[in-house]
């Protein structure tokens, strides 16, 4: 593709806001124990789901409107206890593009030996669903603390495609209730989570959404093969990185790896810049030189508005890439 072609789609952008995760559940093949038989997604099946951020509030008090209407849902009625204001809540709040912070949703964490968490219910408002917004509570939830397993009814797909786009993974001995003698599906966290840090909402929506979700597929899929669930974040540089075994970046999403490098205390963690492995580099970082020294500021705080349109070769997996992921 020309650089004319290039500047053409651009003009033909429509940009939605970027998630500060979105996520794509994928399994480890050749594990053993605990990590086998799982349900899975085709590996090559990215979706970007856009359209704000999640924040979490916990503890929370939720409207009782609210929790009646969500132990009206068929798989977490009878749990939600909405006259009972004292079971801890996590109220789920989504802000928009207009900066407005919603109460959206909420879920019901609970600690169920020191330090590991499990959550019990989780709901989001029919008018906000299919926005990913569960996921990315979860994902968030997790971020800072050690997941117990999760309990799912086996016919609650869309429990699934929540906790398994959040890097669960369902493990082969189901659960029973020992209160019940119910058996439910039981998800457990993967070790092994790989963060992909996609480069700027501007080259990677919009006009570019194909060649460039083409391009994180391929690395999705042989990150897939060699056992990891992937976790896609936003790249917004006030928040923090989930705890992964992988860390990746690609293009404006290498300055958030930067710093999370520098304030990270772990030593046996991976990193991956992109940037390192691209045909594009060179060429590319000195158009981005250039247009920083015609903004009069460094490349690190030239936005993405002010960035030059990087080349094909910016969403090309190349053979060094292939070769690091495989090695991973």
């Amino acid at each position: 593709m020309s650089n004319n072609d290039w500047a053409k789609a651009l003009t033909l952008i429509g940009i939605s806001a970027c998630v500060s995760y979105c996520t794509l559940s994928l399994s480890k093949k050749h594990s053993s124990g605990d990590l086998g038989g799982r349900a899975r997604r085709n590996p090559t099946e990215l979706k970007s789901i856009a359209l704000g951020r999640v924040i979490l509030k916990l503890p929370d008090r939720i409207p009782e409107e609210m929790l009646k209407r969500a132990d009206q849902e068929a798989f977490i009625h009878g749990i939600v206890y909405p006259g009972d204001a004292e079971i801890l809540r996590c109220g789920i709040y989504y802000k928009g593009f207009d900066s407005k912070v919603v109460l959206v949703g909420f879920m019901m964490p609970r600690e169920v030996e020191p330090k590991k968490w499990t959550i019990d219910a989780i709901y989001i408002e029919p008018r906000y669903r299919g926005l990913d917004i569960a996921s990315q509570a979860v994902i968030q939830f997790y971020a800072n603390r050690e997941a117990s397993f999760i309990k799912l009814d086996k016919n609650d797909i869309v429990g699934h495609q929540v906790f398994g786009r959040a890097g669960f993974i369902l493990n082969t001995k189901p659960y029973v209730d020992p209160r019940t003698s119910l058996i439910y599906n039981k998800w457990i966290r993967n070790p092994y989570i790989a963060v992909i840090i996609k480069d700027s909402p501007y080259f990677v929506e919009g006009s570019f959404r194909r060649v460039a979700d083409a391009f994180y597929n391929q690395m999705v899929k042989i990150l897939d093969e060699k056992g990891y669930s992937i976790i896609f974040d936003g790249g917004y540089m006030n928040e923090p990185l989930p705890d992964a075994e992988l860390w990746i970046a690609h293009g404006n999403g290498e300055q958030k790896l930067h710093k999370a490098v520098r304030n990270d205390k772990r030593s046996d963690r991976d990193v991956i810049f992109i940037s390192d492995f691209s045909d594009a580099s060179e060429a590319y970082q000195k158009a981005l030189k250039s247009a920083a020294a015609s903004s009069k500021t460094t490349i690190d705080k030239l936005g993405p508005m002010n960035r030059p349109i990087p080349p094909w070769e910016h969403f090309e997996t190349t053979r060094d890439l292939r070769g690091v992921l495989r090695s991973m």
